[in-house]
């Protein structure tokens, strides 16, 4: 029961001050154990759990709106430009281009926002 009372006083501890910081808070508590649950979303092995994590995690990172339109043009552009400079469908891109690219386009789409 004390665990209860504890565990109250925590959340509203945590909720009326926000300065405070959870997991400080949580190490503090805890004494730095760490505990594993061992049921997430319904699912009880390891394997199921992982799996509930990777199926969230997909979704969130598939679930970026995006226009349908730009991209066609967008997806233009990148084979006009590769064409332009000589590249053909005998042309390898190491994966380290990619990365390099898709960098480059992920801070040019951030100044647009």
């Amino acid at each position: 029961m004390n665990k209860y009372i504890i565990n109250d006083r925590f959340a509203s501890a945590v909720l009326n001050n926000r300065s405070r910081d959870f997991w400080s808070e949580v190490k503090r508590i805890r004494h730095n154990r760490t505990c594993f649950s061992n049921c997430v979303d319904s699912a009880f092995n390891p394997t199921d759990i992982a799996n509930v994590f990777a199926d969230k995690y997909q979704e969130l990172y598939t679930a970026v709106a995006y226009n349908a339109d730009d991209m066609v043009c967008l997806k233009n552009e990148i084979a006009d430009s590769v064409s332009t400079v000589g590249y053909n469908s005998h042309c390898s891109v190491s994966c380290e281009e990619v990365l390099f690219a898709v960098c480059k386009f992920g801070k040019m789409m951030a100044t647009l926002v």
